[in-house]
């Protein structure tokens, strides 16, 4: 069994929270107890600004000490909490050489699309994610088409994303998703990734007319999962 768990968060708190209770609650069911955990949590306003200005450095440097951080704390697994700074992992876990493995929340989305059988997926993510076409890369080469909506439904999906990192439920929520829903359903997608680990908040609180695949359920089951293999 590999503990404690490290998580690298505060990419947004709010998710972060989400991230902790759902390792426990899934941890307790597997185990019955609960696990160790170590946190390790960036402020999420300088990630976004070296994003935003395209510091690659700098944002790999936030993770490369998060990384060894967790290290010096003793983490046995770890993951990072956020989809957009996946696009920093690859050079992150190369600078901080961690002894113990990093899970990719994009390998638990695609295990989850292939027990689903489907081929093309509608993606909502940021701006920075879609742009940087990480969830492309690692799905395509899988025979997974991923359809990203078009420049007024990111927008959409962006003012969304910008109030749950400030912990609030955005004001008619469900006819804005549903506007961006349907384009992408009109395109053919056969289910919907949430590609941004603050859309989670929303997991239960909407009803949408699509299959949705969450990547934070998805990573914490897989990281529990490879928490517990001997």
């Amino acid at each position: 069994m590999k503990e404690p768990i490290g998580i690298v968060g505060g990419l947004s708190p709010y998710s972060t929270i989400l991230y902790y209770k759902f390792i426990v609650e899934y941890f307790r069911d597997k185990v019955g107890r609960d696990p160790r955990i170590i946190l390790y949590s960036i402020p999420v306003q300088e990630m976004c600004k070296h994003v935003e200005k395209g510091d690659k450095k700098e944002a790999v440097g936030l993770l490369v000490e998060a990384f060894r951080g967790l290290e010096d704390a003793g983490a046995k697994i770890g993951l990072l909490a956020a989809n957009t700074p996946h696009m920093f992992l690859k050079e992150a876990l190369g600078e901080a050489k961690p002894s113990y493995p990093v899970v990719d929340i994009r390998e638990a989305v695609a295990r989850r699309i292939e027990r689903m059988r489907v081929s093309k997926v509608g993606l909502l993510a940021t701006r920075a994610t879609v742009e940087s076409r990480i969830y492309h890369e690692y799905l395509e080469p899988l025979g997974v088409e991923v359809v990203t909506p078009g420049l007024y439904g990111q927008k959409i999906v962006d003012s969304i994303v910008d109030r749950l990192v400030e912990g609030r439920i955005p004001e008619s929520l469900n006819l804005k998703l549903a506007q961006v829903i349907s384009s992408l359903k009109a395109r053919g997608v056969e289910a919907l990734v949430y590609g941004c680990t603050e859309l989670s908040l929303l997991v239960g609180k909407i009803k949408l007319s699509i299959l949705i695949i969450d990547s934070l359920t998805e990573h914490v089951k897989l990281v529990v999962d490879r928490a517990l293999e001997k």
